[in-house]
């Protein structure tokens, strides 16, 4: 098994690659091409396995011998970490890209809008900032998230469905957007009990992109 044949074609497949992934999966991801930075990782190639289909190629590469590159080049450290830094780059670059769909006259509005808290508030509620499902605006995290003391279920399939982690500015937006069938915002859908109609507005959005 080459799990370091796996990275390159990784990196080389990216666009793909992500595109199958979920938030949560992408996150995982992230630790795994990190703990592989300091050697051979099992967990990474079970993970990799279990998430693309068969016949793709990274699959394929995780057959090919261990002890090299492509066409029998070895992979020395140097190698196997400059592919592990480009492909985390790559979930960085395809965050940031997303982001830019946000302009600043909408970021702005969304900031008049939503109440915020700081980071150190989430940390007190025991709740991981970072987590796929929690919107972080550059640092601020709207309020409504955390109504309960906790990420509630519904908040967490919604922004997850929405891919808050890679455009949370546009999650964000969604959550304060008159729904034109509707009528109403999904946060005030939210706040009145309608779950049900939340979860199938993200699902709708999540099918059309």
């Amino acid at each position: 098994m080459s799990i370091y044949s796996a990275i390159r074609v990784l990196g080389e497949r990216w666009p793909d690659v992500v595109r199958r992934l979920t938030a949560d999966q992408r996150l995982r991801l992230r630790e795994l091409l990190a703990d592989a930075q300091a050697g051979p990782s099992l967990r990474l190639a079970m993970f990799l396995n279990d998430v693309l289909p068969e016949e793709h190629p990274v699959r394929a590469a995780l057959l090919q011998d261990d002890t090299t590159l492509g066409a029998g080049v070895l992979m020395s450290p140097e190698q196997r970490s400059a592919w592990i830094d480009e492909i985390l780059r790559g979930l960085d670059d395809d965050r940031n890209e997303r982001l830019e769909h946000v302009d600043v006259e909408a970021r702005s509005r969304i900031r008049r809008t939503l109440t915020t808290v700081p980071r150190d508030r989430v940390l007190d509620l025991g709740i991981d900032p970072k987590a796929p499902y929690v919107i972080d605006l550059d640092g601020d995290y709207p309020e409504f998230q955390f109504a309960s003391g906790a990420v509630a279920e519904t908040v967490r399939r919604v922004n997850i469905l929405l891919t808050a982690d890679l455009d949370p500015w546009g999650a964000a937006d969604w959550w304060i957007s008159r729904n034109a069938w509707i009528g109403e915002t999904p946060l005030e859908l939210l706040r009145t009990g309608r779950d049900d109609d939340v979860v199938a507005l993200a699902a709708a959005v999540g099918e059309e992109g």
